[in-house]
C-alpha cells in the first residue's frame, strides 16, 4: 500500500491540503498574494542597496570625484603631492568592490522582479504539471 493518494481522489474525498500550491505558484492566485511578492521583493532589494558603502556615501564619493576630475582636467598628476586625496569611503568601495557590485547588481535584479510582476508577468517558472498549473496561467 503506497503513503499517498492522487490529488484527484483527494479532491474527491475532500480532504485538506488537497488544493495547496507551491510558494511559488502562490503569488499568482490573486492580487493579494502578488502584492505581497512586490513588497518583499522591494523591502529585499532596499537591504541590498542601503547595506553598500556606494549608496551609503553617495554624495563623498561623487564630490571626490569631481575634485579629482578638475585636478586631473587642468593638467595635474596622480602623483602630484597636492592632488586630492582620495577619500577613506572611496578606498573602502575598492576594497570590497566586487561585493559592493554583486549587492547592487542582486538588489537590482530583486527591484527589476517587484516591477515586473507588479504590471503581472510571470518571474517563477511554473511547472506545467502541478496542480493548478491551468488556472495560474488565467
Amino acid at each position: 500500500m503506497t503513503d499517498w493518494i492522487e490529488t484527484s481522489e483527494a479532491k474527491a474525498q475532500n480532504l485538506s491540503g488537497f488544493d495547496t500550491y507551491l510558494a511559488s505558484h502562490l503569488i499568482y492566485k490573486d492580487e493579494e498574494n502578488l502584492s505581497w511578492l512586490c513588497a518583499n521583493l522591494r523591502i529585499e532589494a532596499y537591504k541590498f542597496f542601503s547595506d553598500t558603502i556606494t549608496f551609503n556615501n553617495f554624495l563623498e564619493i561623487k564630490k571626490n570625484a569631481i575634485e579629482f576630475q578638475k585636478f586631473i582636467k587642468s593638467g595635474g598628476l596622480i602623483t602630484d603631492p597636492f592632488a586630492p586625496k582620495i577619500s577613506p569611503m572611496r578606498w573602502r568601495m575598492m576594497d570590497h568592490i566586487r561585493l559592493e557590485n554583486f549587492k547592487i547588481s542582486t538588489g537590482l535584479e530583486l527591484l527589476i522582479k517587484a516591477i515586473m510582476a507588479g504590471e503581472k508577468l510571470v518571474i517563477h517558472e511554473i511547472d506545467r504539471t502541478a496542480q493548478h498549473a491551468e488556472q495560474l496561467r488565467k
